[in-house]
């Protein structure tokens, strides 16, 4: 095989490689739903048990507003509903964590109120009553698998270009033995072209589902 036809082959193998992943990814999507008679369902793609696997969680955490994305749905709602925040709650300076409450407890923290800043900010709201103050946080997943094997094997298209994109290469290595014989270093090429294939395949990867909107 020459430069020409080399070049020519990584390229097909490029475009192949990334269609193929990003199938694969496609084909193996699913969630559990509650049907109407409160029963779990698991519906999806048809390899959706791959996802459900690699995804599965049985618990959340409460990750609470501050900081920033606190100044955030503070803003929002100052333009949207100020009779609410400013008008009658604001942050509590004198906490850290990201409470609102009445200036000098002039009103009560009303549950109608919670209800419409839920309704706007689409969040979770902690009450504490005893304090008459509350805050805004979201039920986050817990997942049984790890990050960093989750989103290369099942959860994240762009990721998948390092394990799967590795395999194909192997097998294309064995395939295809007089790959790299127009050069005089046929190692350095192969490692070298190997890692040029996955940054490409994982740009490849990143613009296909982004394309197709998954």
């Amino acid at each position: 095989m020459n430069t020409l036809q080399f070049l020519l082959t990584f390229s097909v193998l490029t475009v192949i490689s990334s269609c193929t992943i990003v199938g694969w990814f496609t084909c193996t999507r699913g969630e559990w739903l509650i049907t109407p008679d409160s029963k779990w369902k698991k519906t999806g793609m048809i390899f959706k048990y791959w996802s459900l696997f690699f995804e599965q969680y049985r618990r959340t955490k409460k990750v609470y507003y501050i900081g920033r994305a606190l100044t955030e749905k503070y803003t929002l709602v100052s333009k949207i509903r100020p009779d609410l925040i400013p008008g009658k709650y604001c942050i509590d300076l004198l906490e850290v964590e990201g409470y609102f409450k009445s200036p000098l407890d002039k009103h009560p923290v009303e549950e109608k109120d919670l209800n419409a800043l839920k309704d706007l900010l689409l969040v979770e709201i902690e009450w504490d009553v005893a304090k008459k103050r509350f805050r805004f946080y979201q039920d986050e997943p817990v997942f049984d698998w790890p990050e960093w094997v989750q989103k290369p094997l099942s959860s994240c298209a762009t990721c998948m270009a390092g394990p799967y994109g590795t395999a194909i290469w192997l097998v294309f290595l064995k395939l295809q033995r007089g790959a790299f014989d127009w050069t005089d270093s046929p190692l350095f090429a192969k490692i070298a072209f190997f890692i040029i294939f996955l940054l490409t395949l994982a740009l490849c990867n990143n613009l296909l589902s982004k394309k197709l909107k998954l």
